[in-house]
Protein backbone atom coordinates (compact mmCIF):
# COMPACT_ATOMS: atom_id res chain seq x y z
CA UNK A 1 0.00 0.00 0.00
CA UNK A 2 2.77 2.17 0.88
CA UNK A 3 4.47 1.66 -2.14
CA UNK A 4 1.80 2.08 -4.55
CA UNK A 5 2.04 5.68 -4.66
CA UNK A 6 6.27 5.42 -5.80
CA UNK A 7 4.81 2.56 -8.79
CA UNK A 8 2.27 4.46 -9.95
CA UNK A 9 4.70 7.68 -10.28
CA UNK A 10 7.32 4.92 -12.45
CA UNK A 11 4.32 4.68 -14.96
CA UNK A 12 4.79 7.00 -18.54
CA UNK A 13 2.21 9.56 -18.09
CA UNK A 14 -0.64 9.78 -18.41
CA UNK A 15 -1.39 8.12 -15.73
CA UNK A 16 -5.24 7.37 -15.23
CA UNK A 17 -6.16 6.79 -11.29
CA UNK A 18 -9.40 5.07 -10.52
CA UNK A 19 -10.80 3.68 -7.71
CA UNK A 20 -12.48 4.18 -3.79
CA UNK A 21 -9.84 5.01 -0.92
CA UNK A 22 -12.15 5.19 2.59
CA UNK A 23 -10.43 5.55 5.77
CA UNK A 24 -9.30 7.84 8.54
CA UNK A 25 -6.36 9.80 9.67
CA UNK A 26 -4.73 12.17 11.91
CA UNK A 27 -3.82 15.62 11.28
CA UNK A 28 -0.95 16.15 10.68
CA UNK A 29 -0.29 13.25 9.46
CA UNK A 30 0.52 10.22 11.57
CA UNK A 31 0.76 6.96 9.94
CA UNK A 32 -0.03 4.98 13.65
CA UNK A 33 -3.09 6.68 13.22
CA UNK A 34 -3.83 5.69 9.46
CA UNK A 35 -6.52 2.78 8.38
CA UNK A 36 -9.01 1.94 5.85
CA UNK A 37 -9.78 0.37 2.89
CA UNK A 38 -8.09 0.98 -0.83
CA UNK A 39 -9.37 -0.36 -4.15
CA UNK A 40 -7.24 1.31 -6.93
CA UNK A 41 -6.38 1.39 -10.61
CA UNK A 42 -3.79 3.49 -12.15
CA UNK A 43 -3.51 3.13 -15.51
CA UNK A 44 -1.05 4.50 -18.26
CA UNK A 45 0.20 3.41 -21.69
CA UNK A 46 3.22 1.50 -20.09
CA UNK A 47 0.57 -0.98 -18.05
CA UNK A 48 -1.95 -1.21 -15.23
CA UNK A 49 -1.54 -1.69 -11.24
CA UNK A 50 -4.07 -2.71 -9.40
CA UNK A 51 -4.61 -2.84 -5.51
CA UNK A 52 -7.02 -4.07 -3.32
CA UNK A 53 -6.37 -3.52 0.55
CA UNK A 54 -7.62 -2.96 4.24
CA UNK A 55 -6.26 -2.68 7.52
CA UNK A 56 -4.75 0.02 10.47
CA UNK A 57 -0.89 1.19 11.12
CA UNK A 58 1.56 -0.48 10.08
CA UNK A 59 -0.51 -3.94 9.60
CA UNK A 60 -2.49 -4.15 6.35
CA UNK A 61 -4.23 -7.12 4.43
CA UNK A 62 -3.64 -7.35 0.71
CA UNK A 63 -6.83 -9.30 -1.23
CA UNK A 64 -5.82 -8.36 -4.76
CA UNK A 65 -2.40 -6.44 -6.04
CA UNK A 66 -1.56 -6.95 -9.96
CA UNK A 67 0.67 -5.52 -12.15
CA UNK A 68 0.16 -5.90 -15.72
CA UNK A 69 3.54 -4.11 -17.53
CA UNK A 70 6.09 -4.71 -20.42
CA UNK A 71 4.04 -7.70 -21.53
CA UNK A 72 4.25 -9.27 -17.95
CA UNK A 73 1.53 -10.01 -15.16
CA UNK A 74 2.25 -10.26 -11.61
CA UNK A 75 -0.09 -11.01 -9.04
CA UNK A 76 0.03 -11.45 -5.49
CA UNK A 77 -1.81 -11.08 -1.88
CA UNK A 78 -0.55 -11.37 1.40
CA UNK A 79 -0.30 -9.51 4.53
CA UNK A 80 1.87 -6.60 5.94
CA UNK A 81 2.13 -7.87 9.36
CA UNK A 82 4.10 -5.21 11.16
CA UNK A 83 6.97 -2.57 10.05
CA UNK A 84 8.93 -5.63 10.17
CA UNK A 85 7.28 -8.84 8.56
CA UNK A 86 5.69 -9.52 5.94
CA UNK A 87 3.98 -12.52 4.16
CA UNK A 88 3.13 -12.55 0.28
CA UNK A 89 2.57 -14.98 -2.32
CA UNK A 90 1.85 -14.54 -6.22
CA UNK A 91 2.27 -15.91 -9.62
CA UNK A 92 4.22 -14.77 -13.13
CA UNK A 93 2.96 -15.09 -16.26
CA UNK A 94 4.93 -13.87 -19.41
CA UNK A 95 3.33 -14.90 -22.46
CA UNK A 96 5.49 -13.33 -24.54
CA UNK A 97 9.02 -13.73 -23.32
CA UNK A 98 10.51 -11.73 -26.49
CA UNK A 99 8.65 -8.61 -25.73
CA UNK A 100 9.72 -8.09 -22.04
CA UNK A 101 13.08 -8.33 -23.61
CA UNK A 102 12.16 -5.97 -26.09
CA UNK A 103 10.79 -3.44 -23.45
CA UNK A 104 14.10 -3.83 -21.46
CA UNK A 105 16.27 -2.96 -24.15
CA UNK A 106 14.33 -0.02 -24.46
CA UNK A 107 14.18 1.65 -20.52
CA UNK A 108 18.30 0.30 -20.03
CA UNK A 109 20.08 -0.18 -23.53
CA UNK A 110 22.91 -1.08 -22.02
CA UNK A 111 21.82 -4.29 -20.66
CA UNK A 112 22.29 -6.38 -23.70
CA UNK A 113 20.57 -9.87 -23.84
CA UNK A 114 20.45 -11.96 -26.94
CA UNK A 115 17.54 -12.88 -29.17
CA UNK A 116 14.91 -14.77 -27.62
CA UNK A 117 11.76 -16.23 -28.58
CA UNK A 118 9.30 -19.50 -27.41
CA UNK A 119 6.76 -20.46 -25.69
CA UNK A 120 5.73 -18.51 -22.30
CA UNK A 121 6.68 -18.48 -18.90
CA UNK A 122 5.14 -19.40 -15.76
CA UNK A 123 5.79 -19.15 -12.22
CA UNK A 124 5.22 -18.95 -8.44
CA UNK A 125 6.80 -17.26 -5.61
CA UNK A 126 6.62 -16.38 -1.45
CA UNK A 127 8.12 -13.51 0.13
CA UNK A 128 9.12 -13.41 3.65
CA UNK A 129 10.71 -11.19 6.20
CA UNK A 130 11.19 -7.65 6.80
CA UNK A 131 10.27 -5.57 3.99
CA UNK A 132 14.17 -3.90 3.70
CA UNK A 133 15.68 -7.25 3.61
CA UNK A 134 12.94 -10.00 2.60
CA UNK A 135 13.31 -13.53 1.42
CA UNK A 136 12.47 -14.95 -1.90
CA UNK A 137 11.37 -18.29 -2.76
CA UNK A 138 10.54 -19.17 -5.86
CA UNK A 139 9.68 -21.37 -9.29
CA UNK A 140 9.93 -20.39 -13.57
CA UNK A 141 9.40 -22.47 -16.32
CA UNK A 142 10.19 -21.70 -19.81
CA UNK A 143 8.22 -23.61 -22.45
CA UNK A 144 9.90 -24.20 -25.75
CA UNK A 145 12.23 -21.39 -25.34
CA UNK A 146 15.05 -20.09 -28.29
CA UNK A 147 18.03 -18.26 -27.05
CA UNK A 148 20.39 -17.02 -29.82
CA UNK A 149 19.20 -19.51 -32.46
CA UNK A 150 19.06 -22.44 -29.95
CA UNK A 151 15.86 -24.03 -29.07
CA UNK A 152 14.90 -26.50 -26.43
CA UNK A 153 11.90 -28.33 -24.50
CA UNK A 154 11.82 -26.40 -21.17
CA UNK A 155 14.27 -24.77 -18.60
CA UNK A 156 13.45 -24.41 -14.81
CA UNK A 157 14.51 -22.31 -12.05
CA UNK A 158 14.42 -22.77 -8.42
CA UNK A 159 15.79 -20.11 -6.36
CA UNK A 160 15.89 -19.02 -2.67
CA UNK A 161 17.46 -16.60 -0.30
CA UNK A 162 17.70 -12.79 -0.38
CA UNK A 163 19.45 -9.77 -1.23
CA UNK A 164 22.78 -10.33 -0.65
CA UNK A 165 22.84 -14.05 -0.46
CA UNK A 166 20.64 -16.57 -2.58
CA UNK A 167 20.96 -20.56 -3.52
CA UNK A 168 19.43 -21.23 -6.70
CA UNK A 169 18.94 -24.36 -9.73
CA UNK A 170 18.54 -24.88 -13.16
CA UNK A 171 17.72 -27.69 -15.57
CA UNK A 172 18.11 -26.92 -19.77
CA UNK A 173 16.23 -30.31 -20.67
CA UNK A 174 16.36 -30.98 -24.80
CA UNK A 175 15.23 -33.70 -26.45
CA UNK A 176 18.89 -35.34 -26.79
CA UNK A 177 20.20 -34.75 -23.26
CA UNK A 178 20.45 -32.12 -20.37
CA UNK A 179 22.32 -29.16 -19.09
CA UNK A 180 21.90 -28.16 -14.88
CA UNK A 181 23.95 -25.57 -13.22
CA UNK A 182 23.33 -24.57 -9.38
CA UNK A 183 25.24 -22.74 -7.05
CA UNK A 184 25.11 -19.24 -5.34
CA UNK A 185 24.34 -15.11 -6.14
CA UNK A 186 24.96 -12.18 -4.44
CA UNK A 187 22.16 -9.92 -6.35
CA UNK A 188 23.35 -6.74 -5.03
CA UNK A 189 26.50 -7.20 -6.70
CA UNK A 190 25.64 -9.03 -9.63
CA UNK A 191 28.21 -12.00 -8.75
CA UNK A 192 27.01 -15.42 -9.36
CA UNK A 193 29.40 -18.84 -8.60
CA UNK A 194 28.72 -22.95 -8.77
CA UNK A 195 28.58 -26.25 -10.70
CA UNK A 196 27.47 -27.42 -14.08
CA UNK A 197 26.76 -30.88 -15.38
CA UNK A 198 25.50 -32.36 -18.98
CA UNK A 199 24.56 -35.06 -20.69
CA UNK A 200 24.25 -34.78 -23.88
CA UNK A 201 23.28 -38.28 -25.51
CA UNK A 202 23.20 -37.56 -29.29
CA UNK A 203 25.37 -34.86 -30.39
CA UNK A 204 24.04 -34.77 -33.64
CA UNK A 205 20.49 -33.18 -32.31
CA UNK A 206 21.99 -30.70 -30.28
CA UNK A 207 23.77 -29.66 -33.77
CA UNK A 208 20.69 -29.24 -35.14
CA UNK A 209 19.21 -27.37 -31.75
CA UNK A 210 21.98 -24.83 -32.45
CA UNK A 211 21.24 -24.86 -36.43
CA UNK A 212 18.21 -24.01 -36.25
CA UNK A 213 17.32 -26.44 -38.65
CA UNK A 214 19.13 -30.28 -39.45
CA UNK A 215 22.55 -30.12 -40.11
CA UNK A 216 23.08 -32.79 -41.58
CA UNK A 217 26.39 -32.33 -43.30
CA UNK A 218 28.30 -32.40 -40.42
CA UNK A 219 28.04 -35.89 -39.87
CA UNK A 220 27.97 -35.87 -35.88
CA UNK A 221 27.32 -38.45 -33.71
CA UNK A 222 28.27 -39.76 -29.77
CA UNK A 223 27.55 -39.16 -26.33
CA UNK A 224 28.82 -36.25 -23.91
CA UNK A 225 29.04 -36.41 -20.35
CA UNK A 226 30.88 -33.74 -18.33
CA UNK A 227 30.83 -31.33 -15.26
CA UNK A 228 32.88 -28.68 -13.68
CA UNK A 229 32.74 -24.95 -12.19
CA UNK A 230 31.75 -21.86 -13.29
CA UNK A 231 31.28 -17.97 -12.14
CA UNK A 232 30.47 -14.45 -13.40
CA UNK A 233 30.80 -10.54 -12.30
CA UNK A 234 30.65 -7.79 -13.83
CA UNK A 235 33.15 -7.60 -16.72
CA UNK A 236 34.16 -11.08 -16.29
CA UNK A 237 33.19 -15.15 -16.58
CA UNK A 238 34.81 -18.31 -16.34
CA UNK A 239 33.76 -21.97 -16.90
CA UNK A 240 36.37 -24.86 -16.27
CA UNK A 241 35.39 -28.77 -16.25
CA UNK A 242 35.79 -32.28 -17.23
CA UNK A 243 34.12 -33.48 -20.92
CA UNK A 244 33.85 -37.03 -21.33
CA UNK A 245 32.99 -38.20 -24.84
CA UNK A 246 31.89 -41.61 -26.23
CA UNK A 247 32.09 -42.85 -29.80
CA UNK A 248 31.90 -39.48 -30.86
CA UNK A 249 33.04 -37.98 -34.02
CA UNK A 250 32.63 -36.20 -37.44
CA UNK A 251 31.71 -38.22 -40.49
CA UNK A 252 34.02 -41.12 -41.02
CA UNK A 253 36.38 -39.34 -38.00
CA UNK A 254 35.69 -40.62 -34.64
CA UNK A 255 37.10 -41.74 -31.23
CA UNK A 256 35.82 -44.66 -29.33
CA UNK A 257 36.91 -42.64 -25.75
CA UNK A 258 38.16 -39.28 -25.27
CA UNK A 259 38.82 -37.32 -21.68
CA UNK A 260 39.20 -33.46 -21.94
CA UNK A 261 40.59 -31.08 -19.19
CA UNK A 262 39.65 -27.37 -20.17
CA UNK A 263 39.19 -23.99 -18.51
CA UNK A 264 37.63 -21.10 -20.66
CA UNK A 265 37.71 -17.51 -20.35
CA UNK A 266 36.21 -14.47 -22.13
CA UNK A 267 39.81 -14.16 -24.13
CA UNK A 268 41.19 -18.10 -23.93
CA UNK A 269 40.03 -21.86 -24.01
CA UNK A 270 42.91 -23.79 -22.52
CA UNK A 271 42.65 -27.44 -22.66
CA UNK A 272 45.44 -28.89 -20.64
CA UNK A 273 44.81 -32.47 -20.66
CA UNK A 274 43.39 -34.24 -24.01
CA UNK A 275 43.22 -38.49 -24.06
CA UNK A 276 41.70 -40.39 -26.64
CA UNK A 277 41.42 -43.92 -27.71
CA UNK A 278 40.75 -44.24 -31.81
CA UNK A 279 42.25 -46.10 -34.23
CA UNK A 280 43.65 -48.50 -32.35
CA UNK A 281 45.77 -46.23 -30.62
CA UNK A 282 46.05 -43.21 -28.26
CA UNK A 283 46.03 -39.94 -28.89
CA UNK A 284 47.19 -37.19 -25.93
CA UNK A 285 48.12 -33.67 -25.86
CA UNK A 286 47.02 -30.01 -24.76
CA UNK A 287 46.15 -26.68 -26.77
CA UNK A 288 45.26 -23.17 -26.17
CA UNK A 289 43.06 -21.12 -28.52
CA UNK A 290 42.48 -17.39 -28.24
CA UNK A 291 39.12 -16.17 -28.44
CA UNK A 292 39.74 -13.13 -29.76
CA UNK A 293 38.65 -14.01 -33.33
CA UNK A 294 36.52 -16.90 -32.68
CA UNK A 295 37.14 -20.00 -33.54
CA UNK A 296 38.68 -18.55 -36.53
CA UNK A 297 41.83 -17.33 -33.94
CA UNK A 298 45.28 -19.61 -34.31
CA UNK A 299 45.73 -23.01 -32.10
CA UNK A 300 48.89 -23.81 -29.95
CA UNK A 301 49.60 -27.15 -28.84
CA UNK A 302 50.71 -30.32 -28.48
CA UNK A 303 49.52 -33.72 -29.97
CA UNK A 304 51.41 -37.17 -29.58
CA UNK A 305 49.98 -40.42 -30.54
CA UNK A 306 51.02 -43.89 -30.51
CA UNK A 307 49.99 -47.67 -31.57
CA UNK A 308 47.06 -45.71 -34.08
CA UNK A 309 46.31 -47.97 -37.11
CA UNK A 310 47.27 -46.38 -40.29
CA UNK A 311 44.53 -48.69 -41.76
CA UNK A 312 41.70 -47.51 -40.16
CA UNK A 313 42.46 -44.08 -40.62
CA UNK A 314 39.78 -42.87 -43.79
CA UNK A 315 41.97 -41.48 -45.58
CA UNK A 316 40.76 -43.34 -49.09
CA UNK A 317 41.93 -46.98 -49.80
CA UNK A 318 45.28 -46.11 -51.38
CA UNK A 319 46.27 -43.96 -49.12
CA UNK A 320 47.98 -45.95 -46.00
CA UNK A 321 47.75 -49.99 -46.57
CA UNK A 322 48.47 -50.95 -43.24
CA UNK A 323 50.78 -50.84 -39.79
CA UNK A 324 50.83 -48.49 -36.79
CA UNK A 325 52.00 -45.06 -36.22
CA UNK A 326 53.36 -43.00 -33.57
CA UNK A 327 54.68 -39.25 -33.13
CA UNK A 328 54.33 -35.78 -31.92
CA UNK A 329 53.12 -32.56 -33.38
CA UNK A 330 53.61 -29.05 -31.60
Amino acid sequence: LVAAPELASRLAGPVVLTGKLTGTVSYPFDLDTLSGDVDLIAESPEGRLELTARGARDRWQVSRARIDAAGAVLSARGELESADAMRFGGTLEVPDPAAVVARLADVVPEFALPAIRGGGVSGTFDVSGPPADPRLEGELQWRSPVVAGITVERVGIRAAGGLREMEFSAVVDAEAGLVAVEGSADPSAMIVEGVWRAEIDNLQRDADLVQGEPAAGLGLAGKVTGGGSWSFAPGQWSADGTAELFNAGVGAWSVERAEVFFAVEPQLLDISKLSAEAFGGRVVGSAALGLQRGLSSPVEGTLEWSGVETGRLPLGRDALAGGSSQGVVS
